[in-house]
């Protein structure tokens, strides 16, 4: 939704005098925003197939041999961090949602400014919930070096996306009164 707000600020502005200036950016913008409305779709119905194959692997048996206790473990891991990675790129992508939208400051139609502040808003809302989901799988994961990995990238990711958020906020703010 959030890149969807942002393509029509970029549809608003395009061809406009005003904004000719910025013809090139706004293009770009509009590119962006539509790859990635477009691909966090893709991502969010790929998210549960992702933790799918956590349940899969919860319903193998418990078998007492070696061997076949390590697949199940084995199994079960490789769906947590595939359901980690999932998470991961979608906060990665609402990042870049916000990304776009901070490079529209001053360079689109002021009437739709409260287009990208909810449009900042909703990818913020997007990375928190996705790095919500990725820290549910820490617990279950044993690979420690992976969990600091993601925790630390997913803490980056979040204080970017707070710091373009509260700057678009504050952007708009100021001109809207």
């Amino acid at each position: 939704m959030a890149a969807g707000l942002i393509s029509k600020v970029c549809n608003l502005s395009t061809g406009k005098d005003d904004y000719e200036a910025f013809h090139g950016q706004l293009t770009n913008a509009l590119q962006k925003a539509e790859f990635f409305s477009k691909s966090l779709l893709k991502r969010v119905d790929l998210d549960p197939h992702a933790f799918g194959e956590v349940m899969a692997a919860l319903t193998m048996p418990e078998e007492p041999e070696a061997a076949a206790g390590k697949a199940r473990e084995e199994a079960i891991q490789r769906g947590y961090k595939g359901a980690a990675e999932s998470a991961l790129g979608i906060a990665r992508e609402c990042l870049g949602v916000l990304s776009v939208a901070e490079t529209l400051l001053g360079k689109s139609n002021p009437n739709a400014l409260s287009e990208l502040a909810v449009a900042s808003l909703q990818a913020y809302a997007g990375l928190e919930g996705a790095i919500m989901s990725l820290e549910m799988n820490f617990p279950a994961l044993k690979d420690e070096k992976l969990v600091a990995s993601d925790a630390a990238e997913g803490r980056t990711l979040l204080e970017k996306g707070r710091d373009i958020k509260n700057s678009i906020r504050k952007y708009v703010s100021e001109r809207i009164g």
